[in-house]
């Protein structure tokens, strides 16, 4: 029984990450976080699939909720860490610079600065035509300019 528990799980598992990975915004970012169904919801649809008893439903939603607890918590550290990560790289990042503008002045550093964001610009042009290719016959052909 357990593993026809473990088996069913995982197979749920799978089928919401492949979902997932082929939502239209899954590569874009956004504030809006995903519902997420209960663990109650989910215990109640897997007692309905396996037929499980009232006893066996309610060990399934507690062991749910267990792991929905230890995950938001994972969640949480991840996201300090992530923060962590991010400020450390800023204070190096702005050390760097500092060196640099005192080796080459104030005014080639600020040239640098107007490079470096065309630079960025211009990757973020390429990532945008990765992403959303033009249609054929929305682009100019470079002969018939």
């Amino acid at each position: 029984m357990l593993f026809t528990l473990v088996a069913f799980f995982a197979g749920n598992m799978a089928v919401m990450s492949q979902n997932h990975r082929h939502h239209p915004n899954n590569g874009e970012r956004t504030e809006m976080k995903r519902e997420r169904i209960s663990a109650e919801q989910r215990a109640e649809r897997m007692a309905k699939q396996l037929e499980l008893t009232n006893d066996e439903r309610m060990k399934v939603q507690a062991l749910f909720e267990k792991q929905d607890k230890e995950r938001e918590k994972e969640m949480a550290e991840m996201q300090k860490q992530r923060e962590e990560k991010q400020a450390k790289a800023k204070a190096k990042k702005e050390k760097q610079d500092a060196e640099l503008q005192k080796i080459i002045g104030k005014k080639k550093f600020e040239q640098l600065q107007a490079r470096r964001a065309e630079n960025q610009d211009n990757m973020r042009q390429k990532e945008m035509h990765k992403k959303h290719p033009a249609k054929k016959g929305d682009r100019k052909d470079c002969y018939n300019s």
